[in-house]
């Protein structure tokens, strides 16, 4: 069971062993994601015809995103494994992303948005390997500190203004 809550959504997914999504609910949302997330999650354990015990471990994206956001994922995750006597696994948000990147060059910039415009970045090497710091700041601030990225991911308007900055494509 995947949990993600730190990036203004709620969701929830189930994903075989082998890496397939089996099914995956989203749902845009500022607010309301300690109401909605534990539904969410019996309504995907449903959908795919488990139960709670057919789990083996729930993973949580653990940020950088949304303070709260984050704390009633994890708290939901951990709440979980501990009843379940399953492993409990934080994933950092850009590692996921880096991960979820389809091939091509590398190092790649992942950005995710932030608040007041601003965005979290980091360079990844194949293999989603983090080579540098997470980077916190205005995308042209950060642009600077991800000299020698061969492309670039993340949210249009920062992803297009960090790649015409670095030279890379932003797809």
């Amino acid at each position: 069971l995947g949990i993600e809550t730190s990036a203004g959504r709620c969701g929830a997914a189930l994903v075989a062993p082998g890496g397939a999504t089996l099914v995956r609910r989203v749902e845009d949302m500022a607010r309301g994601q300690a109401e909605r997330l534990l539904p969410m999650i019996a309504e995907t354990l449903e959908a795919a015809g488990f139960a709670p015990g057919d789990l083996s471990a729930v993973a949580v994206c653990t940020g950088p995103g949304n303070f709260t956001g984050v704390r009633i994922g994890v708290a939901a995750a951990r709440g979980l494994a501990l009843a379940l006597r399953v492993p409990a696994v934080g994933v950092p948000r850009l590692d996921a992303l880096a991960e979820a990147a389809e091939a091509g060059a590398f190092p790649l910039a992942v950005l995710a948005g932030a608040l007041r415009g601003e965005v979290y970045a980091q360079l990844f090497e194949a293999g989603a390997a983090p080579r540098g710091p997470l980077l916190t700041g205005a995308p042209a601030a950060v642009a600077a500190d991800l000299r020698g990225a061969a492309r670039v991911i993340g949210p249009a308007a920062a992803g297009e203004a960090v790649g015409a900055a670095l030279g890379a494509p932003w797809t």
